[in-house]
């Protein structure tokens, strides 16, 4: 038992180590007949905390609605940024004319806005992918998303709309563009802004060659002739853009004087930092693409 000085609030731990059957238990305090709340001790008790983490990429999804069965009451919407100039419309930031128009629709809103940064996909994709790598056997095709029961991870699911919206923002030549941003009306459905995209930069294709290809060794790992093939796909993306970016070293967009998004496309403004930025997306670009070969 514990003892807060200040407060006077008791806390007590247990151990329940050598409780071993599975079930719903509680502690029950027979001098003052009173039980705490029932708490589980089971294999797979962080199975349900597991799913809705999964699940709230779902949440972020942009360009589709978020409605029932999949969607709780409270969070459900309307398809968001598919209205005049925005996503399905996009415009480059330096040059609002129709001849630079993009479907740039779908992918992931950033954590507190609708901002789709390219760089800020490395970390999330990463962690996703490589904890399916880990364990594969985790992750299963049962998570409540629209893709669910289709023979896929609900994970993999997820990590392909994301990885569906990096395909689009590639250029034929290979190269890949920053960052599309503007809005910020509630419900995300609600937010009419035009909406524009950012010019291809060398850290974005290192970035998005890294994570086509991670993606393209899980996505092959399935065993499926469909997900095989959008393994390849991915893997072309991945060499294309890793042919860019060696070509074209240092292709930089500091967007504050277009007031699109945050600014923040590249990883800084210190040349030390954003030197070793670019590096360990290089490193990490050819080292899943080596793993292709």
């Amino acid at each position: 038992m514990y003892k807060r000085q200040q407060s006077g609030d008791k806390a007590w731990w247990f151990d329940f180590s050598t409780v071993t059957n599975a079930g719903a238990y509680y502690v029950y305090d027979n001098i003052k007949n009173v039980a705490s709340y029932k708490f589980y001790i089971r294999d797979d008790i962080y199975e349900n905390v597991l799913k809705t983490a999964v699940r709230s990429y779902y949440y972020q999804r942009c360009g589709t609605a978020k409605s029932s069965p999949f969607a709780d009451a409270g969070y459900s919407d309307g398809a968001c940024h598919i209205g005049t100039q925005q996503d399905t419309d996009c415009r480059l930031v330096t040059n609002t004319s129709p001849i630079t128009s993009k479907n740039l629709s779908g992918g992931w809103h950033d954590a507190g806005d609708y901002n789709k940064y390219v760089n800020f996909t490395w970390e999330a994709l990463h962690n996703l992918l490589l904890a399916y790598e880990e364990n594969p056997t985790v992750w299963t095709d049962d998570y409540d998303l629209p893709e669910s029961a289709n023979g896929i991870p609900d994970l993999l699911d997820e990590v392909k709309f994301e990885m569906d919206w990096l395909l689009k923002m590639q250029n034929t030549d290979g190269s890949v563009l920053c960052v599309v941003g503007g809005g910020d009306a509630s419900p995300p459905s609600a937010d009419g802004s035009a909406r524009f995209y950012g010019p291809a930069t060398t850290s974005a294709s290192y970035t998005a060659a890294s994570n086509f290809a991670l993606a393209a060794i899980q996505f092959k790992s399935l065993g499926i002739p469909a997900m095989t093939t959008y393994g390849n796909t991915l893997q072309t993306a991945a060499e294309n853009a890793w042919t860019w970016a060696n070509a074209n070293p240092n292709i930089t967009f500091y967007n504050q004087a277009n007031n699109l998004a945050a600014g923040e496309q590249e990883f800084s403004s210190n040349p030390v930092d954003y030197a070793y930025a670019i590096l360990t997306r290089k490193i990490s670009a050819a080292t899943f693409l080596y793993k292709l070969q």
